[in-house]
């Protein structure tokens, strides 16, 4: 995962969209595809914000990065994990693996599928903001970890975090 925002812009600029807000998900993460998902929906739940992201990726990420370098991700499951087994920081590398499949495979594909996630996933303390009908079960698809549509941690950058303001002050003048 990578937190720079280059990078995310990438991982969403890569992300296929649908069709339509209510289509499946098929580039998003699956629970078997996390090593601990437990581990997975705990950073979920716990890192609310960018920076505690941050802190978290230059804990385990790094090390999943170096491992990817090596190699240690190429081949069959059961093949990746052999090798992983062998590595003194196996957890941390594993855990790296895990925060960056929720990033990209859950959190981006949920923040890309709502035009208005400024307010309404971001900015609903309070629960006053009604789900949008299409927007708000696409998110729920993706969101594996809660099956919710308004608690997703604000990972945004600083950048999207102003375009998302921009975007949601345009919308409420056009009302």
């Amino acid at each position: 995962m990578a937190v720079s925002a280059g990078v995310l812009l990438i991982a969403m600029l890569c992300l296929p969209f649908s069709s339509t807000a209510h289509a499946a998900c098929n580039k998003c993460a699956k629970q078997s595809e996390f090593f601990d998902f437990a581990y997975a929906k705990k950073t979920w739940t716990d890192l609310q914000t960018r920076d505690q992201l941050e802190a978290e990726w230059a804990r385990v990420g790094t090390q999943y990065e170096a491992a990817q370098k090596k190699g240690v991700f190429d081949g069959t499951r059961e093949e990746v994990l052999a090798r992983i087994e062998q590595l003194p920081n196996a957890k941390e590398v594993m855990q790296g693996h895990d925060l960056d499949l929720a990033y990209n495979g859950v959190w981006v594909p949920a923040v890309e599928i709502q035009p208005g996630r400024a307010y309404g996933s971001f900015n609903n303390a309070a629960g006053n903001v009604a789900p949008k009908s299409l927007t708000c079960s696409a998110t729920i698809k993706r969101n594996i970890f809660t099956h919710n549509c308004f608690d997703l941690p604000d990972w945004r950058t600083d950048e999207l975090v102003a375009a998302d303001t921009k975007k949601f002050q345009g919308i409420q003048r056009t009302k």
